[in-house]
């Protein structure tokens, strides 16, 4: 991943009434989680209003029971940052689903007494995903879903995005806890934002499996019903 620029940022940052406050920040904490990324995005309020804001995107660790596994986050930056705290939300993968809670609606948005009480200086960037990867650790964010439910979203075009509370369809996900699923992989291996086309592979390759499968009954079957006509004649 191509590192950002203080030159790059600040240009990302141009409509940013506090710029020069944001740019050191942003800067440290993409200097250590260097699984987030800043993009800008268009961002769509309650009232329906759009506004291009920048993004902190990518995966934060979380630790639990002696593994590390990546949860998929987005930070919106609004263009007030840092006197006002950033609008978060967890963004699964096609391989995941939102589990709603304390902390997590079920569009993904996040909710923290940190987020609530902010106040510049002290409230920050680092301090925010410092105490997501302590809740997250308590309770888990998303589910991971059944490797079929995934093949049915590959093979129907759906997106690889967070799904809004219209699309998500509860019955397509099995409710297995992210960090209990052996399907699921802990840290680095675990789905990112950018692995799509692994995600895609590791469906085909599942769908190719289960059609060998098939195949091998399919054979097996013919092989007996052969030999009963044999022992009938």
């Amino acid at each position: 991943m191509m590192a950002v620029s203080v030159s790059q940022l600040k240009k990302t940052l141009s409509k940013y009434k506090y710029r020069d406050l944001s740019v050191p920040e942003i800067m440290n904490v993409i200097g250590i989680y260097r699984d987030l990324r800043v993009l800008p995005d268009h961002y769509v309020f309650n009232d329906g209003t759009t506004r291009e804001l920048v993004t902190l995107s990518g995966t934060i660790p979380v630790p639990y029971k002696g593994n590390t596994y990546n949860i998929p986050i987005c930070l919106w930056l609004l263009d007030s940052y840092p006197y006002n705290p950033p609008i978060c939300f967890v963004k699964p993968t096609s391989t995941m689903t939102i589990k709603p809670g304390k902390y997590v609606d079920a569009n993904g948005k996040i909710y923290l007494s940190y987020l609530h009480e902010w106040k510049h200086p002290p409230s920050d960037l680092l301090g925010l995903i410092q105490t997501l990867i302590v809740v997250f650790g308590e309770m888990p964010p998303v589910f991971s879903r059944s490797p079929e439910s995934a093949l049915l979203s590959l093979v129907a075009g759906l997106p690889k995005t967070a799904p809004s509370v219209a699309q998500d369809d509860a019955s397509a996900s099995t409710e297995v806890d992210l960090y209990t699923n052996p399907a699921v992989t802990p840290t680095d291996n675990a789905p990112r934002p950018e692995d799509v086309n692994l995600e895609n592979q590791q469906a085909i390759d599942i769908y190719l499996d289960c059609l060998q499968k098939i195949r091998q009954i399919v054979d097996d079957t013919e092989t007996k019903l052969l030999a009963l006509k044999v022992k009938e004649l």
